[in-house]
């Protein structure tokens, strides 16, 4: 019986965010000039649109490409992480990498990895799935594949509609005092 207090005081607090954020925008609505209301519609319908075209494209990064890509050909070994380290910024927030051995034909070879967020902890003896394209030399792990271009598409996906906000907002005069 008290899953189901906790869920209807869950659903409650819901419904109040509900009405905060309604009437948030119904006085966002009532009391900002039409330009900005009209770039506010083209922000968030150009956003909705790159999502969707992302989801529909199925867009994947060219990490997660090489990884399908080397799954096919069967280049694929469990690795066993041989060292481990971590940095500390500024902050005080630690940056992993690790060395990872694995063997393929007999022959062993290793490679170095960085883990991808800031809440991945790696320990010496744990296990990672190591990939490769052409040579077993030239290994990786799908976490260090992302790179630049990954950060570029979510980039894009922001600043896109963004200027498209600023461009509406310039054609229609919403800019001048």
């Amino acid at each position: 019986m008290d899953e189901l207090n906790e869920l209807k005081e869950v659903f409650a607090e819901f419904g109040e965010v509900l009405r905060m954020m309604g009437n948030a925008m119904r006085e966002y609505f009532t009391t900002t000039p039409w330009q900005q209301q009209l770039a506010a519609l083209v922000m968030f319908v150009s956003f909705v649109l790159s999502l969707i075209i992302r989801i529909k494209f199925n867009y994947r990064t060219r990490g997660q490409r090489r990884v399908e890509k080397a799954k096919a050909l069967g280049h694929v070994v469990n690795g066993t992480v041989i060292s481990a380290t971590f940095d500390t910024d500024e902050n005080g927030n630690r940056k992993y990498s690790g060395r990872v051995g694995y063997e393929v034909d007999g022959r062993k070879y290793s490679t170095i990895f960085v883990p991808s967020g800031s809440s991945s902890i790696i320990r010496k003896g744990d296990t990672e799935p190591v990939y490769w394209l052409e040579n077993p030399k030239r290994g990786f792990v799908s976490c260090n594949s992302e790179g630049f271009l990954g950060v570029l598409e979510w980039l894009l996906v922001v600043s896109i509609p963004v200027f498209l906000a600023f461009l509406t907002l310039l054609v229609t005069g919403g800019l001048q005092k």
